[in-house]
């Protein structure tokens, strides 16, 4: 397991939420206004497409449970964290599950290697009884 230790540059950003769908566009929102914040507007797309696949997750693992955004500006990278109250790590797709299922038309299933495509870094740990997905997303010049 990849451990993350970093030097904050600004404070965290840490919101809970309810784990149903409707949270993942607020989620979204809050990440974009932070890197809007942060200066960092050019992160934008790529990072809240991050935050809504770890989001959705959680989402899927505790329906109606609580949910936790924690967003941390580091050097040279943001810090995407969500946790759930599932302590099953998270699960990605092998190769040949992506071939066979889901479906051309099915969006399910992909989320993981798209975070992995598109972070620097990414993993997970045990927190509070559950879980930490995290995605270090770099800090790209404009």
């Amino acid at each position: 397991m990849l451990t993350m230790t970093y030097e904050e540059i600004d404070s965290p950003i840490t919101r809970t939420y309810l784990a149903v769908p409707d949270s993942v566009g607020i989620a979204r929102h809050l990440t974009g206004t932070a890197l809007h914040t942060w200066g960092l507007g050019h992160l934008v797309e790529d990072t809240t497409l991050v935050l809504s696949e770890l989001f959705t997750n959680a989402v899927k693992a505790k329906p109606y449970a609580e949910v936790r955004l924690r967003l941390l500006r580091l050097p040279g990278v943001v810090a995407v964290e969500v946790w759930d109250s599932s302590p099953e790590p998270p699960v990605r797709r092998s190769a040949d599950d992506e071939l066979q299922s889901p479906g051309d038309d099915d969006p399910g299933g992909r989320g993981l290697g798209i975070v992995e495509f598109l972070a620097h870094g990414c993993g997970w740990r045990p927190e509070d009884g559950g879980k930490v997905v995290w995605a270090l997303m770099p800090v790209t010049p404009p």
